[in-house]
């Protein structure tokens, strides 16, 4: 069985529409670039989804998931560490 590991982040995102005859809808932001690098940390924290901060304002604990608080990483390309969280699904919710 595949295993698919993945991050989430919050944040402005800027869409747009790009192409004539074949349109495509495209996402940029930092937002965006923060959630690519905070997803390559899975392996690293043995987690299927890790989850920023910003993110942790606006979802919370329920039960069908625990929240983990783990450390703060400094990202490629930044220079303020950014607090990751790893996400674990409760098995037995019914």
């Amino acid at each position: 069985m595949p295993r698919f590991r993945a991050s989430l982040n919050a944040g402005v995102v800027t869409a747009a529409e790009v192409g004539v005859t074949k349109k495509e809808t495209v996402y940029h932001g930092d937002v965006l670039n923060v959630a690519a690098r905070v997803q390559k940390l899975c392996k690293k924290y043995d987690a299927d989804i890790l989850a920023t901060e910003p993110l942790l304002k606006v979802i919370h604990e329920s039960k069908h998931f625990h929240i983990e608080r783990l450390t703060k990483v400094i990202l490629e390309g930044k220079e303020q560490p950014t607090q990751i969280y790893k996400i674990h699904r409760i098995k037995d919710y019914g």
